[in-house]
């Protein structure tokens, strides 16, 4: 549990003097402020808000997905399932931060696996083009950065993962451009996954009561993933001035094998030929890249 506890509050929740949020989250003691259908807690991480009937919640500003939805609980007091506030509020809110040396960059696809090829593009080269330039952003601040590809291959996705303890790696970046899986050519935006925690459902499912989530295994760097996620996801919506499609979930091959904190970026649409086209500009490639490894600057700071 946070050590920002504070007893007095817990007391009073337990004694039953009409908190409204659930006594689960007023023992952690951040501040409160409640709006007609959200409650924004407050602590020294920054503002958290959430809305009952809804897994969207907004951490500083940044879409963050939770893996089920907020809700009313049976006194109408504002709440959430435990798992995310162990797994999503609480390692935002208490900044996890994770040792950094060694950074692994994964761009996605290569040789015959073209990824999702675009009017003009194909995500593969999109993919290696900006990894590199992430790793120039990365040695420039003082890190090792390497590439699981330095050049137009193909590679399982066993083996990407495997890079990572191989090599050393303290932290695993998958890198991709995205398609529209309803082939909306308007869809837009930028994402950031995270591993999805053991036991939830990840974003893009529906909750299924009949299933046995005690098989949806996560790893033990759930925190420190879910942290890098949430600091490129904010970085990378303003450098590439480009709709922010939230911080979310999913039980990707190579995040779930990854010896290491793991998160995928996807830096834009291939399948919007206004996105296509930025993503392939230097700027936009450069800006995008300061942003991440400012991210992992970040997070390599101690708290």
């Amino acid at each position: 549990m946070s050590k920002i506890l504070l007893p007095v509050v817990a007391l009073l929740i337990l004694a039953g003097c009409g908190h409204p949020i659930s006594k689960e989250l007023a023992v952690l003691g951040f501040q409160v402020e409640t709006g007609e259908k959200s409650c924004t807690l407050t602590g020294k991480g920054g503002k958290f808000t959430f809305r009952p009937g809804s897994r969207a919640a907004d951490f500083n500003g940044t879409l963050v997905h939770l893996t089920s939805e907020a809700f009313l609980d049976g006194s109408g007091r504002y709440a959430m399932v435990e798992l995310d506030i162990r797994k999503v509020l609480l390692p935002l809110m208490e900044r996890e931060t994770h040792p950094v040396k060694t950074v692994l960059l994964d761009p996605g696809h290569g040789g015959r696996d073209f990824g999702t090829v675009g009017k003009v593009r194909r995500e593969k080269d999109l993919n290696l083009e900006l990894a590199k330039t992430v790793k120039r952003a990365l040695e420039k601040r003082g890190f090792t950065a390497l590439l699981t590809r330095e050049d137009d291959r193909y590679l399982t996705l066993e083996e990407r993962a495997a890079e990572s303890a191989r090599r050393g790696a303290d932290l695993f970046i998958s890198i991709h451009h995205n398609a529209s899986a309803s082939g909306n050519a308007g869809t837009r935006g930028v994402e950031t996954y995270a591993l999805t925690p053991a036991g939830a459902v990840s974003t893009a499912d529906k909750p299924d009561p009949a299933a046995n989530l005690s098989e949806r295994p996560g790893n033990r760097f759930d925190a420190a993933g879910l942290c890098l996620a949430y600091l490129i996801q904010t970085g990378m919506r303003k450098a590439a001035d480009s709709p922010d499609r939230g911080v979310r979930f999913a039980r990707f091959r190579v995040l779930t094998l990854a010896e290491c904190p793991a998160v995928l970026v996807e830096a834009g649409f291939v399948s919007n030929a206004e996105e296509e086209m930025a993503a392939g500009t230097e700027a936009r490639q450069k800006a995008v890249a300061e942003a991440i490894a400012e991210a992992v600057k970040k997070i390599n700071l101690k708290k």
